[in-house]
């Protein structure tokens, strides 16, 4: 575990680089006895190489224990950042982590995941005591008013990403907001589409709640008909093998529709592998596009219609300087989202997906 080199100084590499990445943000510095029976070194050893990191001002003893300054005092201050994302495992996630990793190196710290299951999850309380700030993905449930309370009321500085709670006084990135999928739909029309399916295995959260209801506004507006597809998994669940099920039921009942307009990228993938399943040939003569493609539409085969991914990272070196300057209170606009997000015209609706 500890490299080459005098033996205190190791340790205090190692303790520093955990420090760096957040490890002691949720919880405390182990007693230097534990550090020394995890390490197999000397019990002297671990407290020489944890005074180094004292002189360094990295961290402090109080009442006989060892903790992370969060004062700004010493030679340098750890800001702590955390990526609070919900259990479930998605390409949009992981999307959102990679760009808010990339915008956190650009100001030379380093982000936390921290992975929790509700909103009433005990990590995503601790968390919030831990950190120095926090960019928070919300589960597909139902807001915790209680909870934002909390985390509105607590001394870190919170983002939300991916859902607007602007109402809650958190500031929010939305990546995708709802009203840019009507490029998507506009593109489906100008194929001489007309009879429109909308599909969603997605739990019922706002963001999914407020995309089906784009479409039903946009068909009623333009006299188009087609049925809405609805059947939510639970949260936790697979929404692409959901959605592979369900489209295969679908195409054994009948499905009357031209086209097919898929909440989510992880749908769309059920939806095709049912379609090439069923030798039906998808693109011109038979168009599926998904509101966004999560970072995974120029992967599929065909490559899947749907908005490309905008670049957040200036909203998200935004909120993370506003991180680093302490306590200062955030006075920008409480929403920060693209105005206009480009379409990828993939395969799946006769492109070239190029």
């Amino acid at each position: 575990m500890l490299e080459t080199g005098p033996q205190y100084k190791r340790v205090a590499k190692l303790i520093k680089k955990r420090i760096l990445h957040g490890d002691y943000s949720i919880k405390s510095i182990p007693s230097e006895r534990q550090i020394a029976r995890e390490l197999n070194v000397n019990f002297m050893t671990v407290r020489r190489g944890l005074q180094l990191l004292v002189d360094d001002g990295l961290i402090e003893r109080r009442r006989g224990r060892m903790r992370v300054r969060d004062d700004g005092k010493g030679s340098r201050r750890i800001v702590r950042v955390a990526l609070l994302v919900p259990i479930l495992a998605s390409s949009r996630v992981d999307e959102l982590r990679v760009a808010t990793e990339i915008a956190a190196e650009s100001r030379g710290i380093s982000v936390r995941t921290v992975i929790y299951v509700h909103w009433d999850d005990p990590v995503l309380l601790d968390a919030v005591q831990g950190f120095d700030g926090a960019f928070i993905v919300p589960p597909e449930e139902p807001v915790s008013p209680e909870v934002l309370k909390v985390v509105r009321n607590a001394s870190l500085r919170v983002v939300v990403l991916d859902q607007n709670l602007s109402g809650f006084g958190l500031p929010s990135i939305l990546q995708f907001p709802t009203n840019c999928g009507q490029v998507v739909l506009d593109h489906l029309a100008s194929l001489g589409r007309s009879r429109i399916a909308c599909l969603n295995t997605q739990p019922e959260h706002t963001p999914v709640l407020e995309r089906i209801d784009l479409w039903r506004y946009w068909m009623a507006a333009h006299g188009f008909r087609g049925k809405l597809y609805n059947r939510p998994v639970k949260s936790g669940e697979v929404t692409s093998t959901a959605a592979l099920r369900y489209m295969k039921e679908i195409l054994e009942t009948g499905m009357d529709a031209d086209a097919i307009f898929c909440i989510t990228a992880a749908a769309a993938v059920g939806v095709l592998r049912a379609l090439a399943d069923s030798r039906r040939k998808v693109g011109a003569e038979f168009p599926v596009a998904a509101f966004s493609g999560e970072g995974i539409a120029e992967l599929l085969n065909p490559t899947l219609t749907s908005l490309k991914s905008p670049d957040i990272g200036p909203y998200l070196k935004c909120c993370l300087d506003w991180m680093l300057a302490g306590d200062e209170p955030w006075d920008g606009p409480l929403i920060m989202a693209p105005s206009e997000i480009p379409l990828f015209f993939g395969e799946s609706t006769g492109g070239s997906g190029g």
